[in-house]
């Protein structure tokens, strides 16, 4: 596991350059379940993006790029961001996974 990852469970935020571009999160209620997941990583290749430019998080800190947001939470929709039901409803519902599709092919299309 990254030490990362360790750092955000433990919610100890670390020193990056106001230079630097902000890093893509992706937000879930569970970060750990999302690492090699093929269905994540798929996604996140038509995006453009790898696993290991992401950070997975089960919140949002300030300032931060999210991507993708798989919580099961009710939340206002922000333009540019994917929304789906959490990773064990994308896994076996077909439904949800047309949801996300529908909404990466929209995001290609603009």
């Amino acid at each position: 596991m990254n030490r990362q990852t360790y750092l955000d469970a433990m919610g100890i935020s670390r020193w990056r350059s106001r230079d630097a571009a902000p890093q893509p999160v992706v937000l879930c209620d569970d970060p750990t379940s999302l690492a090699g997941e093929p269905l994540v990583n798929e996604v996140l290749h038509l995006l453009g993006i790898t696993a290991e430019q992401c950070r997975f998080a089960n919140r949002v800190v300030a300032h931060e790029q999210v991507i993708w947001d798989l919580r099961l939470m009710n939340r206002p929709h922000k333009p540019g961001i994917l929304y789906s039901a959490p990773l064990p409803q994308l896994r076996s519902g077909s439904e949800a996974k047309r949801a996300l599709w529908q909404q990466i092919w929209q995001r290609e299309a603009q």
